[in-house]
């Protein structure tokens, strides 16, 4: 009985090493790839004057998909349309949303390009419409809330701007998502400046420049994502 005990702790032992090992070469291999996807996204991005940019969001997703061997989502292919063509794959995009109105992906991603190109009443209009499911993904919530906070600042609520940009900022970086932590504290600059809180504008805007240049680095050799 005691022999038995001690093959059965001894077993489970090694089931524990082998499951920590296996997670800890599952963690180098998915990191692998975020590097290599980020240098092969900064390169193409660096070559173009782009108003669609690198993304903390697109390359972890796409690691994921590319490590598991799934095909890539209607969603993910509309987005690199727009990142090659705002103007032109504009109204497909809009076509998508109305096909799939409770898409809250496609809804982002459609108020995000109106943003981008400056079609400020339709961009107020969708981030109007939209109502966040109970179980939405952090991701999704904070792209919501960072894109209110824009819409917010539009309408010079700039209280309810600074808490939603906040909160966003903080969901960015309790996920790693370097780029939007960047996006997020330039928000929060112009918020601040237009409110005439200048000390507080200028702190916001040299965090969102430390990021941005580090972003400009062609490579990286380092864990650049933070955390999974």
């Amino acid at each position: 009985m005691k022999d038995l005990t001690i093959t059965s702790l001894f077993f489970a032992s090694f089931c524990f090493t082998l499951l920590i090992l296996g997670t800890f070469i599952l963690r180098f291999r998915l990191l692998q790839q975020r590097r290599i996807l980020a240098n092969k996204y900064l390169k193409k991005l660096s070559k173009h004057d782009l108003p669609y940019f690198y993304s903390s969001t697109e390359i972890i997703t796409e690691s994921y998909r590319k490590f598991c061997h799934l095909s890539p989502q209607k969603e993910t292919i509309l987005q690199r349309a727009a990142m090659k063509s705002l103007a032109k794959n504009a109204s497909l995009i809009r076509l998508m949303v109305q096909k799939n109105p409770q898409n809250l992906t496609l809804l982002l991603l459609d108020a995000e390009i109106c943003l981008l190109l400056n079609k400020r009443s339709d961009f107020l209009h969708i981030i109007d419409q939209i109502i966040l499911p109970k179980l939405c993904p952090l991701t999704l919530k904070a792209k919501y809330l960072h894109l209110s906070a824009r819409a917010e600042l539009y309408q010079t609520d700039m209280l309810s701007a600074s808490t939603h940009a906040s909160q966003a900022l903080k969901i960015y970086q309790k996920k790693g998502y370097t780029y939007e932590e960047a996006e997020c504290y330039l928000t929060l600059a112009q918020i601040y400046r237009i409110s005439g809180v200048f000390d507080i504008a200028f702190t916001m805007l040299k965090e969102a420049k430390k990021i941005y240049k580090e972003l400009q680095g062609k490579t990286f050799d380092g864990e650049f994502i933070r955390s999974f």
